[in-house]
């Protein structure tokens, strides 16, 4: 479970050090930016940005409120709270870099279904098939 401070930041605040951490993380490679991640966020923490990742994702090629909480594992509000925020245009740079021809969908898509089966064997090889690679 994530612990935040009770004391709220100043949105002017909140801009910069938010300014600061996208700086720290630009100019890596793969390795590097993996290896911040997993020094700086818990595992539950890098799960649920994950799945948020793959909540954007399927509401982006139009999956049913439904589908995407059964599938992720997640409840139907959270869906639903991440739907209003893309109709609200807060995605759209997530949503336009997952258009980007540099993102491998079909290895996302193996490395969340490894995420959900939490080591245990394959559901089928047509598991995954109705999300776009």
């Amino acid at each position: 479970m994530t612990h935040v401070s009770k004391k709220v930041l100043g949105t002017k605040t909140e801009k910069k050090l938010s300014l600061q951490l996208a700086k720290f993380f630009s100019n890596q490679s793969e390795k590097q930016t993996q290896n911040l991640f997993t020094d700086l966020l818990t595992s539950s923490e890098r799960i649920m940005l994950i799945k948020r990742l793959a909540i954007v994702i399927m509401i982006t090629e139009e999956h049913s409120t439904y589908r995407i909480a059964q599938t992720l594992k997640v409840s139907d509000s959270t869906v639903r709270d991440i739907k209003i925020k893309i109709q609200l245009e807060q995605y759209d740079y997530l949503v336009a870099h997952y258009k980007n021809k540099n993102f491998n969908s079909k290895e996302f898509w193996k490395t969340v279904e490894v995420l959900l089966r939490a080591g245990l064997p394959s559901r089928g090889s047509d598991r995954w098939q109705s999300v776009k690679f």
